[in-house]
């Protein structure tokens, strides 16, 4: 996946989720978070499931983790969300 979303971690994970949709969305968000990203880092997440800025903030909310920045670019919306927790 082309990273267009950065955050000041050069190392920044991250999870290209274009080819999954709704609801099989939640789960490989939270496996890749939970398992590749440590407390205190950021991490993209890529997809183009269109109703996904709702899921990706109730998937932050439920675990304490930071929806910082949320865009769509040609069809692709990424998401940068902080693990706080």
């Amino acid at each position: 996946m082309k990273q267009r979303m950065r955050s000041n971690d050069i190392d920044t994970p991250a999870l290209d989720a274009t080819s999954i949709f709704c609801p099989e969305l939640s789960l490989p968000i939270r496996r890749f978070i939970n398992k590749q990203v440590s407390v205190g880092q950021d991490c993209v997440v890529a997809t183009r499931e269109k109703r996904s800025e709702n899921r990706v903030k109730h998937i932050c909310q439920v675990n304490d983790w930071v929806l910082k920045k949320s865009e769509e670019v040609q069809g692709v919306f990424y998401y940068l969300i902080h693990k706080a927790t």
